[in-house]
């Protein structure tokens, strides 16, 4: 397996658990927490979103409607063929698999780690406020901006590694483009009136430090959301990429928990 391929990790064939990476990343993000899954009997499936993996122009083309519709298809495929179905996911993958939750009563939890509802991290320039302006003019087609230091990762030996990678591949992107950021403020847009109807169990992983999206991301998903089971965990030694950086193994044990 290339880091550019999805993944898909059979085990016991009795549930299977959806895995869902976030904007601008790849499965790459989500191999390792996968292989935990895997490991405890699920059968795990990690696609790649559409327009990711190949280049930023390729993503670009993509609406946020067809980043749902990928895991809604994969969702139909296999929910023949299992009892139980659970769905997680990380920043965008992380709403993503929220909406989705709606559309299957083969899906009995969530999994929403990092969730991207706001882009107000402690690394996000603080002219984003103006971004809806911007991205209502033909601006969107020339702005951007790139990720920076420290790249969402707190761990030092994990982060050099992530950027080592990507300046070999192509299977993660160093910028998020206006017209890639228009979708996603669209995306969030409909996420949050959508929330008063999710009601499947749910439980809401987010770093105190995130550098990307702040807490207000997490506590806006768990008041909002209908679910009569929810749970919300703060970690505190990690930034935004929570399944590979210091808190792994939490949001891991934490999650497992939950869906068990």
């Amino acid at each position: 397996m290339s880091y550019k391929d999805g993944f898909i990790l059979k085990g016991e064939g009795k549930k299977a658990l959806i895995l869902l990476h976030g904007l601008t990343g790849s499965p790459f993000e989500l191999r390792w927490i996968g292989g935990k899954f895997n490991q405890e009997g699920y059968d795990v499936y990690c696609p790649i979103l559409p327009g990711h993996c190949t280049t930023v122009k390729d993503l670009e083309k993509t609406k946020w409607k067809d980043w749902l519709e990928a895991p809604r298809t994969l969702l139909k495929t296999i929910e023949k063929d299992y009892d139980e179905i659970y769905l997680a996911g990380l920043c965008v993958g992380g709403m993503l698999a929220l909406l989705l939750s709606r559309e299957s009563d083969k899906v009995k939890a969530v999994a929403s780690w990092s969730p991207l509802v706001y882009l107000d991290g402690w690394t996000i320039p603080k002219a984003v406020v103006f971004l809806p302006l911007v991205l209502s003019t033909p601006l969107k087609h020339i702005f951007y901006f790139k990720e920076k230091y420290p790249y969402g990762i707190k761990n030092d030996k994990v982060r050099k590694k992530v950027l080592s990678l990507a300046e070999k591949t192509s299977f993660v992107y160093d910028r998020f483009t206006g017209i890639v950021l228009k979708e996603l403020l669209d995306l969030s847009k409909y996420f949050v009136k959508q929330l008063p109807y999710i009601k499947k169990p749910t439980i809401i992983i987010h770093s105190k430090y995130d550098d990307v999206s702040s807490v207000k991301s997490a506590y806006t998903i768990y008041e909002k959301i209908s679910s009569q089971k929810k749970k919300l965990i703060i970690v505190e030694d990690s930034y935004h990429m929570i399944t590979i950086d210091n808190d792994k193994e939490t949001v891991f044990e934490q999650t497992l928990k939950f869906f068990q």
